[in-house]
C-alpha cells in the first residue's frame, strides 16, 4: 500500500531485511572497488556519481514515499555517470536500486522493468553475487504479482548461485552474513512451495518444500560445525587440502578482477584472457575437490549434502509405526509437515514471532515451580497489576 503522506513505510510484505542488506552492501562494494582515475572530468563525474548514491541511502532510511521517490531520481541521475565511466558494476547496481524502490512503493512492474534491465549487466560483468541479488528480486515481484511459476524458477536459479559462491568465502564474519541471506531465500522458496501447493494440491509441491527445508537444516549444521572449529577435513590429504584453500583464494582475487575488468574500458582479448584463466582455476579447483571427496567420503557427505526426498523418505526412513514432523518458521508463514509411509499432509502455521512468543512462554510455565509462580503473582499485586 502506498502511503499518502510523508510518513514512513511499512514494505515487508514485498522486500525482505536481508535484501535491503544485500544491495546496500553491493552498493557500497561498487564505490570501494572502483578503479581510481586522475583528476579529471571523469574524477569529477565519479564524485559526482557516489554522492548522488550515497544520498539514495539517506533518503531510503527516511522511508516516505516522497524520499523514495527523491532517491529514484537521484538514481536515475546518477545511471548516465556510471554509463559515461564504463563504469557497468555501477550502472547494474543503480538498475537494481531503483527497482528495489520502486518494489518498496508497490510498484511492481516497474520494480521488475528495471530489474531485468540490471540482470543482463550482472550476467556480462560476471558478477554472480549481483546476479543471483537481482533474480531474487524478480522473484518477490513476482510473487506478489500471481507469477509464480516464475517466481520459482527465479529463486531456483537465485539459490543455485549461492550455493555456488559459498565456498568462495573465507572470511568468518562473511560466511555469517552469508548464511543468514541463503537462509532468507530458502525460506521465501518453501513460502513458495507451499503457496504453489494450495493452488494446485496434487503436484507435489508440499513434497518440495519438505526436500528445500531439509536443505537449508543440512546447510544449517554444516555452518554450524564450521563456526565451531569442527574439523570436517579430518582424514584428508594436508596437501589436497592447501592447494584447495590456494586455489579458492586465486579463483576469489581472479572473479574481482575480472568483474572490474568487465565493468570498465577493455579489448575483447583482456576478456577472453580473464575468463579463460578462471576457467582454467576452476577446473583445477573441481578436480582437487573431486580427489578429496574420493578420499573423504565423510567430507563429501558434509560439505555436498544431499537431502533425501519425500519417496526416500517415506522409503528408507519410516515404517508403518512412525510418523515424521518437521517444521519450517517463516516471517509471514509457517509450515509444519507430517509424513508417513504412505501419504505427507501440510499444515499453515502462524509467523515466526507469534510461534516462539507462545514457546517461550510454555517454556518458562514448565520451568516455574508453583512456590516462584506463587511469589510471582504476589510481587504483581504489590505492584498493582492485574490478574490475566
Amino acid at each position: 500500500m502506498r502511503a499518502s503522506n510523508p510518513q514512513r513505510l511499512h514494505t515487508s510484505h514485498s522486500v525482505s531485511p536481508f535484501i535491503r542488506r544485500s544491495l546496500l552492501l553491493l552498493l557500497t562494494i561498487s564505490i570501494l572497488t572502483a578503479p581510481l582515475a586522475a583528476q579529471t572530468d571523469q574524477d569529477t563525474k565519479r564524485a559526482t556519481a557516489e554522492r548522488l548514491v550515497n544520498e539514495v541511502g539517506q533518503l531510503r532510511n527516511e522511508g516516505s514515499e516522497e524520499s523514495l521517490q527523491r532517491a529514484i531520481q537521484k538514481l536515475a541521475a546518477a545511471q548516465p555517470l556510471f554509463h559515461a565511466l564504463n563504469d557497468s558494476s555501477g550502472e547494474a547496481l543503480t538498475l537494481l536500486a531503483r527497482g528495489f524502490l520502486y518494489d518498496a512503493l508497490g510498484e511492481k512492474q516497474k520494480a521488475l522493468d528495471y530489474y531485468n534491465q540490471a540482470l543482463p549487466v550482472f550476467r556480462a560483468i560476471g558478477d554472480r553475487g549481483g546476479e543471483a541479488m537481482t533474480l531474487v528480486n524478480i522473484a518477490y515481484s513476482e510473487r506478489e504479482i500471481g507469477k509464480l511459476d516464475d517466481a520459482l524458477a527465479h529463486i531456483e536459479a537465485s539459490i543455485a548461485i549461492l550455493e555456488s559462491l559459498r565456498t568462495k568465502i573465507g572470511s568468518q564474519e562473511l560466511r555469517s552474513s552469508f548464511f543468514a541471506t541463503v537462509q532468507g531465500y530458502y525460506e521465501f522458496y518453501i513460502d513458495l512451495l507451499m503457496r504453489l501447493h494450495k493452488q494446485q494440491p496434487t503436484a507435489g509441491y508440499d513434497g518440495k518444500a519438505l526436500q528445500a527445508s531439509e536443505r537449508a537444516r543440512a546447510r544449517g549444521l554444516l555452518e554450524l560445525l564450521t563456526e565451531a572449529g569442527a574439523d570436517i577435513r579430518q582424514g584428508v590429504d594436508p596437501k589436497l587440502v592447501e592447494r584447495e584453500r590456494s586455489l579458492q583464494q586465486q579463483l576469489n582475487a581472479r572473479a574481482q578482477q575480472q568483474i572490474q575488468l568487465l565493468s570498465g574500458p577493455h579489448t575483447q582479448a583482456q576478456a577472453a584472457a580473464s575468463a579463460k584463466e578462471i576457467e582454467r582455476l576452476t577446473t583445477e579447483f573441481q578436480q582437487v575437490e573431486t580427489q578429496i571427496r574420493q578420499t573423504s567420503p565423510r567430507y563429501a557427505a558434509l560439505t555436498q549434502p544431499q537431502p533425501l526426498t519425500l519417496a526416500e523418505i517415506q522409503t528408507q526412513v519410516l515404517d508403518a509405526d512412525t510418523l515424521l514432523l518437521e517444521y519450517a518458521l517463516g516471517t509471514d508463514h509457517s509450515y509444519l509437515w507430517t509424513v508417513t509411509p504412505t501419504a505427507i499432509t501440510s499444515y499453515e502455521l502462524p509467523k515466526r514471532a507469534e510461534i516462539e512468543i507462545a514457546a517461550r512462554e510454555f517454556y518458562e510455565s514448565v520451568h516455574t515451580s508453583p512456590q516462584e509462580a506463587a511469589n510471582g503473582a504476589a510481587a504483581k499485586d504489590d505492584l498493582g497489576g492485574e490478574r490475566q
